[in-house]
């Protein structure tokens, strides 16, 4: 495998992780609203997928059963399926929601590099240096 050495320059480096890091603030503050947003949409189309089921067709699959166990004991469930040749597309979900230590460690990783960087008197960083961060750019 062959290896490449070359010098990246800091200040690049420096404003791609300020942008990376603005950006996945920014995108974790905007999450719980797309979130919403996205669950509004999916609510809509399982209602248009429900109205799409003609009246008076009959269900492809149906159960019953009698739940005997935890908080549901001595409930019934009943349950019906219907197969659709052709139903509403299901939105697409765009948000990328991530748990909140993995953003905490992201935000951790990226301002402690941005620390380090700003440390340095040298106007390049190596390829190692750069490697070490590039997984966040």
């Amino acid at each position: 495998m062959a290896t490449i050495n070359l010098k990246v320059s800091k200040a690049k480096l420096v404003s791609a992780l300020e942008t990376k890091l603005e950006q996945i603030k920014t995108n974790k503050a905007n999450e719980k609203k797309a979130l919403q947003v996205h669950e509004k949409a999916v609510e809509a189309w399982r209602k248009k997928v429900v109205a799409s089921i003609p009246k008076t067709r009959k269900p492809d699959e149906f159960s019953v059963c009698t739940l005997g166990y935890g908080s549901f004991a001595g409930k019934t469930k009943v349950e019906i399926t219907y197969y659709l040749d052709k139903a509403p597309e299901r939105p697409e979900n765009d948000v990328e929601a991530l748990p909140e230590y993995v953003y905490r460690e992201t935000v951790s990783d990226i301002e402690s590099a941005l620390r380090i960087l700003a440390l340095s008197d040298e106007e390049t960083v190596s390829t190692s240096t750069y490697k070490s961060v590039a997984k966040y750019l």
